[in-house]
């Protein structure tokens, strides 16, 4: 007798690692770098240019220089459309 979980396909989360990904210990680019779209992403990598990008938020708060001023807001730009794409995906 076969079960649903043998038809099925692994979902992003349940693939093993390197499935289909980058050899393990290499990095991908990130999204913004290789200006890959976000729905090439996995919701792990997506979670993990979320923390990126609010480390580096954070980093530019601390530092407040008028420089810093366009740079935060490309910064919350691309936490709300990473946050968008996550929340566009099947649960």
């Amino acid at each position: 007798m076969t079960t649903i979980s043998e038809h099925r396909s692994a979902t992003t989360l349940e693939r093993p690692i390197g499935a289909g990904g980058p050899a393990p210990g290499a990095q991908r680019p990130t999204a913004a770098a290789s200006g890959t779209d976000l729905c090439m992403l996995t919701v792990r990598e997506l979670i993990a240019q979320l923390a990126r990008s609010e480390d580096q938020l954070k980093l530019a708060r601390l530092q407040q220089g008028e420089q810093q001023v366009g740079s935060m807001r490309q910064l919350r730009d691309r936490q709300a459309a990473i946050i968008r794409e996550l929340r566009s995906r099947p649960a």
